[in-house]
């Protein structure tokens, strides 16, 4: 559209307040590493979910939770955080692939392959009565794979088996199958000297998709004036258990819902003024990355930590003590680590300093995923706490975070 101009290499930070109205957003340009602000008459945040803050999952490097921080930090409404769903078989060896998702639903379906999921021992343990009638939902399926890797039944590389080797199939059939229906990346562990007619995949269950995000109604519209929201950066649609291909019909249903009421907010809005001291007040926070340090931290350090301890205490299993522990370690980085994170100052494209920005977004996350899982007295869905491991009916119903006037999280 000539009238729309697309801005690449950038990175969003900020958004810009006016009283309690959206108003723009500071940008990070990786191509200069300059920083500049946009004035908008209405926002749209598309900018996925948080999968990296846990070590194991599918998604891109970049889903750091940047859009749901930002709308966090303007005061605007969060549902379901604690609902994070694992999807049971990626691949975690060879490392080349760690975290490739692997389709068990096309792989071990008796209509399609029929291939069987073992244990390190060698052992089927999914719980279904009967093979010929239908597989594990995901959570389900999850749960069951890692209490065979937790109870010391794993393979050699963290996970469980999927083993094509008796499918009554010739290798030409199985090898055609997979390269007509996709259902794993036949191709890169062809090159990598695997053929899975001949030996089983090691898999284990990775972070996936995020149900939980920005609150938004039927038109969009966070509980901050001029914010609008769609896709995965957006909770409050799918429960505590995604059904499959629904994310997609999500971004396409919202997507076209947001730019149609955002516009209408926008045409009648008026043209925004900007804080100029808040912005240079925003820009040199973002600069303090790149100042000098005595004891400085690199990013990646910190990041690394944080994601071993959201997956050993608020990943797949959960309790009270655990996220306490989460919580009081969160709160430490942020108040002792963050402050000595230094990233290398670089001309243009520097991944780093990006890299810290997001790293302190993680961290807002993060608190508020953890509190947000302690207040669900229960499990439901991919929500499993080992000190309550049933699904209670007075939990059936959301939970809602939002940061307070105070700059604290109001659950």
């Amino acid at each position: 559209h000539p009238e729309i101009r697309t801005l690449e290499d950038v990175f969003a930070t900020r958004l810009l307040m006016h009283g309690d109205r959206v108003v723009g957003a500071l940008v990070l340009d990786q191509r200069t590493s300059s920083v500049f602000a946009i004035r908008a008459r209405s926002v749209v945040l598309a900018a996925g979910a948080y999968h990296a803050m846990y070590a194991f999952n599918d998604s891109e490097p970049g889903a750091t939770g940047d859009g749901v921080a930002m709308a966090m930090n303007v005061g605007a409404t969060l549902v379901d955080l604690e609902m994070i769903l694992y999807y049971p078989t990626c691949l975690t060896w060879p490392d080349d692939m760690a975290g490739t998702l692997v389709q068990y639903e096309g792989l071990l379906g008796p209509q399609a392959l029929g291939a069987r999921m073992l244990n390190g021992q060698g052992q089927e343990f999914l719980p279904m009565s009967q093979r010929a009638y239908r597989l594990p939902v995901r959570d389900v399926a999850m749960r069951a794979m890692f209490q065979e890797i937790d109870e010391g039944r794993g393979t050699p590389h963290g996970g469980v088996y999927i083993d094509l080797t008796g499918v009554a199939r010739t290798p030409e059939q199985i090898h055609a199958l997979l390269q007509k229906e996709d259902f794993l990346p036949y191709d890169a562990l062809r090159d990598l000297g695997i053929d899975v007619t001949r030996q089983p995949i090691e898999v284990r269950p990775g972070v996936h998709f995020c149900m939980g995000g920005v609150r938004i109604d039927e038109r969009t519209e966070t509980s901050v004036p001029g914010l609008y929201a769609a896709g995965e950066v957006t909770g409050n649609m799918h429960g505590a258990n995604r059904m499959s291909g629904n994310a997609l019909a999500e971004t396409q249903v919202f997507g076209a819902r947001a730019g149609k009421y955002a516009a209408e907010y926008a045409a009648s809005a008026t043209h925004p003024e900007l804080d100029a001291a808040a912005v240079r007040a925003e820009i040199a926070g973002m600069k303090s990355y790149l100042e000098s340090k005595s004891d400085p931290i690199r990013p990646i350090r910190l990041k690394r930590a944080l994601q071993a301890l959201m997956d050993r205490e608020v990943g797949h299993r959960r309790s009270a003590e655990g996220m306490a522990a989460a919580l009081a370690e969160v709160r430490r980085m942020r108040a002792e680590e963050l402050p000595r994170v230094q990233a290398v100052a670089t001309p243009k494209y520097n991944y780093e300093w990006q890299e810290a920005l997001e790293l302190e977004n993680m961290l807002d996350i993060a608190e508020a995923v953890v509190l947000s899982a302690d207040m669900r007295k229960e499990s439901r869905g991919h929500h499993f706490r080992t000190d309550f491991p049933e699904d209670r009916e007075e939990w059936m119903k959301h939970t809602t975070v939002r940061r307070a006037a105070d700059g604290k999280l109001k659950l």
